[in-house]
């Protein structure tokens, strides 16, 4: 079967696929022309890439800081939980000759 004139004539019209796909190639082209050109470009991705590897070490590196000083706060919760049961024992004793510390400190 021979294809009809309309559809061929609609894929070649101005207003057609054709002159679109066209259209689109020549902003395309533009576009890259107003970055120097394919090589400009090309530098340009790269240099994206890299900043973007930069920028993903730093933020893990950020987070593994971060994992490190809860870390250690934990740590240092875990050991004033401990010195204040500890104080408490020794503060609920019955033992008289224990007094708490005279400040020297004048105010």
């Amino acid at each position: 079967m021979k294809p009809s004139s309309s559809k061929t004539t609609n894929s070649l019209s101005p207003n057609g696929q054709a002159s679109a796909s066209l259209g689109l190639l020549s902003h395309l082209w533009s576009w890259i022309k107003s970055y120097g050109g394919l090589s400009d470009l090309k530098r340009y991705n790269e240099e994206m890439r890299k900043e973007t590897a930069e920028m993903r070490k730093l933020e893990q590196e950020k987070q593994m800081r971060h994992e490190q000083r809860m870390k250690e706060l934990k740590l240092q919760n875990e050991k004033l939980a401990e010195l204040e049961s500890k104080l408490d024992i020794v503060l609920q004793s019955p033992d008289s000759s224990l007094t708490p510390a005279q400040s020297t400190e004048h105010s």
